[in-house]
């Protein structure tokens, strides 16, 4: 079977959406499937893609033109290949021009959807826009071959939203368990930021209001009491940045809280490896929610036992009390008392951590996940 994987969200960008996408092209790779990426360029695309065993079409990310160019060259692409199906990553633009396509070509389009598609608000102005044209979206859904949600939550949106059942397919996100499996803790990471032996906390996730950072935050002082060598370690960049360390100074805790600043995906399976618990706990901001949080499988799949919020999708990605704790992401009493738990009850924390990994490798290989898809779709057709 031959695919276009068609987003607007890649690599080598970071995000869980771009790692979907890429986790999505090479499972169909290793399945013996072909695979197409038809995306945008970003900043060091080319080193990337020359690295990859499958082609990979980007066109310049000029909005005004873009859905243009996309539409010319998925039908070159189609001509030139004769792909099955068209994958679209991401909703805008990419399932919209997807159902397009399946109008004029005999390609059948499949649309991963994985959650914030289908969350409303009407706080702000970009989330009224969303509701008032939510019909469009669930238009296209209906109208396509198959939608893959990433979890249960995601699935029930849907329906809510008005999308048929039998349309949706709950296909987790997978991890790539040769990327991500334990190790040993990274003594250079320890020796840079003078760590020692200290309990090392970590999140991994851009610095937004949804992630969470600032109830991590907020809870430390709390956490420092009873863990008085408790350090946590925040990759990343992005809209809060500034604000998450202000934070950490007005509660005196610059030498507690280190801001790594962009961390390669590459090198965060370091940083798994050398902590000692993971947490994010996810909330909703705006329109924007967890639909399932695949960082908390990469932790576990490390080995790692993680600390999430109850919300959203998170509840298909961790299991309260076998693989990880989950708690209120409102309540930073709530995040302190799961993190000193995990921090001081050793025997606990390996034991979900040991749960955590063999339910990735059992249940949320990126292959095995993706292979189930391919099936699934060859039944259908």
């Amino acid at each position: 079977m031959k695919f276009l994987v068609f987003t607007s969200d890649y690599k080598p960008r970071a995000g869980g959406i771009a790692q979907h996408c890429y986790n999505v092209a090479r499972g169909l790779e290793n399945h013996g499937d072909e695979a197409l990426v038809l995306t945008v360029k970003k900043p060091g695309w080319r080193d990337f893609d020359r690295l990859q065993t499958f082609k990979t079409r980007r066109i310049a990310d000029v909005p005004c033109l873009r859905n243009i160019v996309f539409m010319f060259c998925i039908v070159r692409l189609y001509i030139k290949h004769r792909f099955d199906f068209i994958y679209s990553g991401i909703t805008r633009p990419c399932a919209e021009l997807s159902f397009l396509v399946s109008l004029l070509l005999p390609v059948k389009s499949v649309i991963a959807v994985h959650g914030y598609e289908v969350a409303f608000s009407d706080t702000t102005v970009r989330g009224k826009i969303k509701y008032a044209l939510r019909f469009v979206r669930t238009f296209v859904y209906n109208h396509s071959y198959k939608i893959i949600a990433v979890s249960n939550y995601t699935k029930q949106k849907l329906v809510e939203s008005g999308v048929r059942p039998e349309k949706i397919e709950v296909v987790p996100n997978g991890v790539d368990t040769t990327v991500f499996h334990p190790g040993e803790k990274h003594t250079a990471i320890i020796d840079k930021h003078n760590l020692g032996a200290r309990k090392i906390i970590l999140t991994v996730g851009t610095l937004t209001e949804r992630k969470g950072h600032e109830l991590v935050i907020k809870a430390l002082p709390e956490v420092l009491q009873h863990i008085p060598d408790a350090v946590y370690l925040v990759p990343g960049a992005g809209a809060k940045e500034r604000e998450l360390k202000n934070l950490a100074a007005k509660l005196n805790l610059q030498d507690r809280v280190i801001f790594l600043g962009y961390v390669p995906k590459e090198d965060l399976i370091k940083l798994y490896n050398t902590c000692d618990v993971f947490v994010m706990v996810s909330k909703i901001s705006g329109s924007s929610v967890e639909g399932f949080g695949i960082v908390y499988l990469e932790a576990n799949a490390c080995g790692k036992p993680v600390l999430a919020g109850r919300l959203g999708g998170v509840v298909d990605a961790v299991v309260d009390g076998e693989t990880g704790v989950l708690v209120n992401p409102e309540n930073p009493k709530e995040v302190a008392a799961g993190l000193i738990k995990l921090l001081k009850d050793q025997a606990l924390a390996r034991r979900l951590g040991r749960k955590g990994h063999a339910r990735v490798q059992n249940e949320f290989s990126r292959d095995r996940l993706v292979s189930g898809m391919v099936e699934n779709l060859k039944v259908m057709s």
